[in-house]
């Protein structure tokens, strides 16, 4: 992700490439991802995950691949990740940079979902909220927010002074 990494640099962020992803070997990369995550994570306050894959079978109009490369990420990398983190210590928000639907074949200006816990309290949590998908953010607590509203949020949620 060149745009990515540029920024991560520009913002002096430290740019940890972990290589590209080998569609033979996706469960290992995707895993090795998780187990990378994690380490950052003890080490750094603020860690920025870029994992390509839904984007491609979206461009084909390939609806079940891309079914079947989301589920690999829920799978490989988020199964792994989350079973080693401790979401009291961190929040995590979890979003797409744009939807890419398969009837299109392109990028959209769709909303995308929003997944954001973590952290002491579960402020602004539906507890009923069982999936992460479009149907279920429509359901969510956040409602429709723009970019700079989910940033401002994370930095509302992360700050100890504010109730």
């Amino acid at each position: 992700m060149p745009v990515e990494r540029g920024l991560a640099r520009l913002l002096g962020l430290r740019d940890v490439f972990v290589g590209p992803l080998a569609s033979t070997q996706r469960e290992q990369g995707l895993r090795a991802r998780a187990a990378k995550t994690l380490s950052l994570l003890r080490t750094y306050p603020f860690v920025y995950v870029h994992l390509k894959g839904p984007d491609e079978p979206g461009h084909d109009g390939d609806a079940p691949r891309k079914k079947e490369v989301i589920e690999e990420l829920d799978r490989f990398y988020f199964g792994p990740f989350l079973s080693g983190l401790d979401l009291s210590r961190v929040y995590l928000m979890v979003t797409a940079d744009h939807a890419t639907p398969c009837v299109l074949k392109g990028h959209s200006s769709d909303p995308v979902p929003l997944l954001l816990v973590g952290g002491p309290s579960a402020r602004g949590r539906n507890p009923e909220a069982r999936k992460f998908s479009e149907r279920s953010g429509k359901e969510g607590a956040l409602g429709l927010l723009t970019g700079p509203e989910i940033m401002g949020r994370l930095a509302r949620r992360h700050d100890p002074t504010h109730d």
